[in-house]
């Protein structure tokens, strides 16, 4: 057989091998297409993939995806699609050597939680079964999960219900504990974690979720980050709001950056606005 030949056949045999990976990809999350909204100008990072609606970070040494952005639309609260139906999958953008997946997750007292709630994604079956990618999930103490941070998602969907705009961007934070000083007196810190399952899935300390707010001509953001523990299930989510800084100093990540395709006039008046972005609402 001719060398040309055999370049021919590994070039169709390539050929063929991408489009059964598009294939497997659209049949797990037939929504494998870009958002048509502009959720990425207000990704954290270019580092993500898109799924359904919404946009979530690239899996990191976490085994997670650190952050999601996402909206709540009142038109995506009441639709056809059924949470029965949906399963867990695992996600095709896991790393390789960390392929995270269900099994990571049994024996543990630890929920999968949902970044992106399911509730946001009834408009079709199709937006529910994405939102039970793997990537969309986040080891969460069950009882905060079915507690305060269900109160959070309830304030976002009654804010659109009354016909807000409402964006989340929702962040795992693995928290610095004190470990002592130097001999000079400066404070140290260390990251003790919890990992779990064959893969090593780190356990979150915090979970986080910074949400905008636009009525009319009218801003405002609420940030809360929440411990992920059984002890705060039941307490008022206002207690847990804090300053945006506060968050993105704890996971390292910018959040509400300004968007590329502001320029001039308008991105001094974005500016401006975001000096006054954490104001109360009217």
């Amino acid at each position: 057989m001719r060398s040309t030949d055999r370049i021919e056949r590994r070039i169709v045999c390539g050929f063929v091998i991408c489009i059964a990976l598009l294939l497997g990809l659209n049949a797990a999350f037939p929504n494998f297409s870009p958002p048509a909204n502009d959720l990425a100008d207000d990704a954290p990072d270019s580092a993500f993939v898109v799924r359904g609606k919404v946009l979530l970070g690239t899996a990191d040494f976490t085994g997670l995806a650190r952050y999601c952005v996402a909206d709540t639309l009142k038109e995506n609260l009441d639709g056809p699609g059924d949470r029965s139906k949906s399963s867990w999958k695992s996600d095709p953008s896991v790393l390789p050597e960390r392929p995270i997946g269900n099994a990571d997750y049994l024996h543990s007292e630890m929920a999968k939680g949902h970044r992106s709630p399911a509730s946001d994604n009834s408009q079709s079956q199709t937006a529910m079964d994405w939102s039970h990618s793997l990537l969309n999930a986040g080891p969460q103490n069950q009882p905060m999960n079915n507690g305060v941070w269900k109160e959070i998602e309830k304030r976002r969907q009654k804010m659109a219900r009354a016909g807000a705009a409402v964006r989340s961007t929702t962040i795992l934070i693995f928290e610095l504990q004190p470990a002592g000083k130097t001999k000079d007196g400066c404070p140290l810190s260390s990251l003790t974690v919890t990992a779990q399952g064959k893969n090593q899935l780190w356990q979150p300390t915090h979970f986080a979720t910074s949400v905008r707010f636009t009525v009319g001509d009218r801003t405002w953001y609420e940030t809360y980050l929440v411990p992920n523990t059984a002890d705060v299930a039941d307490d008022d989510p206002k207690k847990y709001l804090v300053a945006i800084d506060v968050v993105e100093f704890d996971c390292n990540l910018n959040l509400w950056p300004c968007p590329p395709s502001l320029k001039g006039a308008a991105r001094e008046r974005w500016i401006e606005e975001q000096e006054a972005r954490e104001s109360a609402p009217p």
